[in-house]
């Protein structure tokens, strides 16, 4: 998640050179953190190939094909994934070196997407060197756990929201305090400590070891993220109401100034759909210790075809917000 820099009350006259020049370091900085954005799923996106290289081992086991085609399309299949690690390789040198310019308050929160930037990047690249291997050990008819295999893969995943939620802490203790967004990137790290949670009792479902990750009691740990969420979220309507209040006070003094009240007033609308998601993915995350318990593949990838839906939802707010912030 992406923490995302809201200008509220910049419809004042077009005057002063000083706030032109921090709405251009604000928009220099909503554009970069968008594509930073853009780039981390599609990143995290290349987890997807792996299917494909174990597409090939189920077909040299099934015997539809034999040792030498399994080994030449995983070759075939490496020269892919390099080709697009390159490719994204380039985007990622480009984006850290941050953006042309942004708010002197908002440089540690640069700098943290920066290695979050570097540590997804890496995390996939062995995530799928590690995928290579269990296919070549399958062609070489050795035997591969593919629930230990899934299990990894989850490891992955749940470094990459580690990654996340430090970015937005900064975000957090950077941000405006009476802004809305402040609290809901709050409510959302409560989510995604429980989505790490998640993917920790799905993996030892799966029979891997316990990680660092691991905690005795899961039922109280996720009770506990939902009271911190309810309370991040009640934090958010507030600032929510009473940006609202501010909104409906402003002089009007030229069409400009009507626009972009009305594009700041869409944005700000946008929260109370917001908490509402937060609060719909703190409640399948919830049921986790009870649906995952002795849980097999199928039923665990019924639970995270779930988060993923609440996901979807959260991610497409956040966007129609940055492309709102742009119009700024």
């Amino acid at each position: 998640m992406r923490a995302l820099v809201l200008v509220l009350f910049m419809w004042l006259s077009i005057a002063p050179a000083s706030a032109q020049d921090e709405m251009t370091e604000v928009r220099a900085y909503i554009d970069w953190s968008s594509r930073v954005s853009t780039f981390n799923q599609e990143v995290v996106g290349l987890m997807s190939a792996a299917n494909q290289a174990d597409n090939i081992a189920t077909a040299y086991e099934q015997g539809q094909i034999d040792a030498a085609a399994a080994t030449g399309y995983l070759i075939d299949w490496r020269t892919q994934v390099d080709a697009e690690l390159l490719r994204m390789g380039g985007i990622r040198d480009e984006l850290s070196a941050g953006p042309a310019q942004f708010p002197e308050e908002n440089a540690e929160s640069v700098s943290g997407m920066v290695v979050n930037i570097a540590s997804t990047m890496d995390s996939i690249g062995e995530f799928l060197t590690m995928t290579e291997a269990a296919t070549q050990r399958a062609i070489s008819g050795d035997p591969v756990d593919a629930n230990l295999l899934t299990a990894s893969r989850f490891s992955v995943l749940q470094q990459y929201y580690v990654s996340l939620i430090r970015t937005n802490e900064i975000a957090i203790e950077t941000g405006d305090q009476s802004h809305p967004q402040t609290f809901l990137l709050a409510a959302t790290n409560e989510n995604m400590a429980s989505t790490i949670m998640v993917f920790e009792i799905a993996r030892q479902a799966l029979g891997a070891e316990q990680s660092q990750h691991h905690v005795r009691n899961t039922t109280r740990f996720f009770r506990t993220r939902q009271r911190a969420l309810e309370e991040a979220l009640e934090e958010a309507r507030l600032r929510y109401r009473s940006t609202r209040v501010q909104l409906v006070s402003q002089p009007i003094a030229s069409e400009e100034d009507q626009r972009i009240l009305g594009v700041v007033q869409r944005l700000v609308d946008s929260y109370p759909l917001s908490l509402e998601v937060e609060l719909r993915g703190s409640a399948i995350q919830t049921t986790a210790p009870v649906r995952l318990d002795g849980a097999d593949t199928e039923a665990i990838g019924i639970f995270l075809n779930e988060i993923g839906v609440y996901e979807s939802e959260r991610e497409a707010l956040q966007v129609y917000r940055t492309d709102l912030a742009g119009q700024l």
